[in-house]
Formats: structure tokens, C-alpha cells, sequence
């Protein structure tokens, strides 16, 4: 593997959720596109399928692609942590203790406060996106 290229999350409220990952961690929109049920149905098997996708960047490349689906949908419960399968994103940002105060302060719900790795490397929280998704915010400490 070169890298992970992106992250899809479908999202239900596409302008809620892109506003809240391009303020929070500064990410740039990449591409905004309509994918009609041609190429989208043959890649998910399903002709009734047509989306919206939104993709934002990172300095690094990385990607957060939101995944807006037209007509029916299949609804469910967000995972939690201890699920198997895929449960969050971990974000490295730059200061976890300034990013949890100002979420904080514009509602974002988080699990715990910022709290120090138990190998001293890393400082961590977990709080969740619009939509229920986790997402694990980590500062690399310098040794």
C-alpha cells in the first residue's frame, strides 16, 4: 500500500457536514460532482443509485469524501468505538487542547476531555462529527 487516499462518510445533511470539516480542520474542497447511475450504479451494483460526492483535502493530500445519496436510503445506528468493523477517523491536528476548547464551545460533543497516552506519545479525544460519526483527534507529543 502507497497510502489511504480518503475517508468516505455518507452523510444525510451534505452542507452541515462539509461546514463542519472544512472550520474545524481546515480542509479545502477538492471536487463537488453528481454521479449519475451510470458509472456510480455499475460500481456499487445498484441502478437505481446516483450521489453527490463532495471532496475535501488536506495539506497532505489525505481526503474526506461525503457521500450524499439520492432517493430511498438505507437508515441505521452510528457505530460506537467498541464495534467491530470500521468505528472512527483519527485526526493528527496540532493543538488538541485548543481544537477540543473551541468544538467544545460550538457544541461538539466529545467523549472525554483531551487526556495523555498511556506511552506519554500522544495527547487524545474523541468527539463525534454532525451526523454521530467518531472521530479521534491526536496531538504527537515530542519526546
Amino acid at each position: 500500500m502507497k497510502k489511504i487516499r480518503h475517508t468516505g462518510i455518507v452523510v444525510v445533511n451534505l452542507k452541515k457536514m462539509r461546514t463542519f470539516y472544512e472550520s474545524f480542520f481546515d480542509l479545502r474542497l477538492c471536487s463537488d460532482t453528481v454521479e449519475d447511475a451510470g458509472f456510480i450504479a455499475q460500481l456499487l451494483g445498484n441502478r437505481q443509485t446516483m450521489l453527490r460526492t463532495v471532496k475535501l483535502s488536506a495539506p497532505d493530500g489525505s481526503m474526506v469524501e461525503l457521500l450524499k445519496f439520492r432517493g430511498p436510503r438505507k437508515s441505521g445506528k452510528p457505530k460506537n468505538p467498541r464495534q467491530q468493523g470500521i468505528t472512527h477517523i483519527a485526526i493528527t491536528v496540532d493543538d488538541v487542547d485548543l481544537l477540543f476548547k473551541n468544538m467544545k464551545s460550538k457544541g461538539v460533543s466529545f467523549l472525554s476531555k483531551p487526556l495523555i497516552s498511556p506511552d506519554r506519545r500522544a495527547r487524545v479525544c474523541f468527539c463525534l462529527d454532525p451526523e454521530g460519526n467518531y472521530l479521534e483527534l491526536v496531538e504527537v507529543l515530542k519526546p
